[in-house]
């Protein structure tokens, strides 16, 4: 089971987690995700070898899919609509920090080259 740093849930918007309820309801549904996602990489078979070479080669960008991925994990696993919407403000919150990649993405534009 990966360690959940408290940190992590402090979050305006829902002050009142119990970390033991938390630990205990997402360790059971990280344990399925991982159960299911062992060996793979990428998540769109639809991407080339080039977006995931761009993935792989740029540390600001994640796979769209993968996001999309987690997004529909959380919509399936029963647990309770505070941490619901604490994980989904989160995984929104992470998304944001990345460019996301699918298959019509511009890979082939640097920024800053013109």
């Amino acid at each position: 089971m990966f360690p959940i740093k408290s940190s992590s849930f402090n979050s305006n918007s829902s002050p009142s987690f119990d970390i033991n309820k938390i630990n205990s309801i997402a360790g059971v549904e990280f344990k399925k995700i991982i159960n299911d996602i062992q060996h793979q990489l990428f998540f769109d078979p639809d991407l080339n070898h080039q977006h995931h070479m761009y993935i792989l080669n740029n540390h600001n960008s994640i796979e769209d899919s993968f996001i999309q991925f987690v997004y529909n994990r959380i919509n399936q696993a029963t647990i309770p609509s505070d941490l619901y919407e604490h994980l989904m403000n989160n995984l929104n919150k992470f998304s944001s920090y990345y460019k996301c990649i699918d298959i019509y993405s511009d890979i082939n534009h640097r920024s800053g080259v013109h």
